[in-house]
């Protein structure tokens, strides 16, 4: 089901952060493909530099108003443990 907004998901965080990097983290892959009406999961994003907490907010906001069924929390790459940071690149899906 992701994959199905995929596109749209991208378009909203790059029209805040354009060229940042989005990785999905919190299911397995298989899981991601599987027909959810919801996703609970993180959508890390490496923009390179500490995304300011309004941009983070405002493209919540985008996601929830273009009605994408995903409660996914949103963090920065730049703003999380080392050790998380090294998960999300082990085991998250890159977006783009």
């Amino acid at each position: 089901m992701i994959l199905k907004y995929k596109d749209q998901i991208t378009a909203i965080i790059h029209k805040h952060l354009p060229g940042c990097k989005i990785y999905l983290f919190g299911l397995h892959p298989k899981e991601i493909e599987e027909d959810m009406q919801e996703l609970e999961e993180f959508i890390a994003l490496d923009a390179g530099f500490l995304i300011d907490q309004s941009v983070l907010g405002n493209i919540y906001y985008d996601i929830q108003q273009a009605l994408i069924p995903i409660d996914a929390d949103i963090v920065d790459m730049q703003d999380i443990s080392q050790e998380l940071r090294e998960k999300i690149l082990d085991k998250g899906v890159l977006l783009h």
